[in-house]
């Protein structure tokens, strides 16, 4: 199933789901669409507090897979482009990995609240398995002579990356039990790349890419329901 077809299969669950909610909302589900730019799925759980009720505690799960490269690669497919001097970031040929965010959000409005301004601050953990076509230096011995070339492989590239986020949003009603959530922020990375394989630079060239570490602006939109 495609990517955009994923989400609006998503969607259309949600708003399933937000047709047989109650007026007291103690759950918030949503799904973070700009996601599919870095080829993965995150949804979004939260829990309202029970004697705080204004704070909310969530987890996220996140897929990322894709078999044909990254979104950007896929933009084009002419030779032309594929073979000229501009470098694509994090080029690649399949992705695995996974993801996990914890966060803590406040509403600053300190009611039994889940609209409004808030903010928001948490931990991430991603795991990545990269494998693409790359060109390495070889040594054979052929007629007792040493020759050195530059051969083409198959290799694979494994990322552990660490993160904290410190964010402020704003949610608001769309229609009933469905809402717009804005937030932007500022984070840190840190990922560890296994020894062999790409150079980590090659994964790491801007804030986007799956093995970067340093700050980064973190911003985005979800689209949920409330429970």
């Amino acid at each position: 199933m495609k990517g955009s077809k994923k989400i609006v299969f998503i969607l259309f669950l949600l708003v399933g789901l937000a047709s047989k909610a109650q007026d007291t909302s103690k759950l918030m589900v949503s799904l973070v669409p700009q996601y599919v730019f870095n080829n993965g799925l995150r949804i979004d759980f939260e829990h309202q507090l029970k004697k705080i009720p204004h704070q909310w505690i969530g987890i996220s799960p996140q897929i990322y897979y894709s078999e044909k490269g990254s979104f950007f690669q896929n933009l084009s497919k002419d030779d032309e482009f594929e073979n000229n001097d501009y470098d694509i970031e994090d080029k690649f040929d399949t992705l695995k990995g996974f993801g996990l965010d914890l966060f803590h959000k406040f509403f600053l409005k300190k009611i039994d609240s889940n609209l409004g301004f808030y903010f928001q601050y948490g931990v991430s953990y991603h795991f990545f398995d990269l494998s693409y076509h790359n060109y390495i230096w070889k040594t054979q011995l052929i007629d007792g002579l040493e020759y050195i070339e530059y051969t083409p492989v198959y290799q694979s590239h494994f990322i552990n990356k660490l993160g904290v986020n410190f964010t402020l949003g704003s949610q608001t009603e769309l229609t009933d039990n469905i809402y717009l959530d804005i937030y932007a922020g500022l984070g840190m990375r840190y990922s560890l790349h296994s020894k062999e394989g790409a150079d980590y630079k090659t994964f790491s060239k801007n804030s986007m890419g799956y093995g970067y570490s340093g700050a980064l602006f973190v911003f985005g939109v979800r689209i949920g329901v409330f429970l």
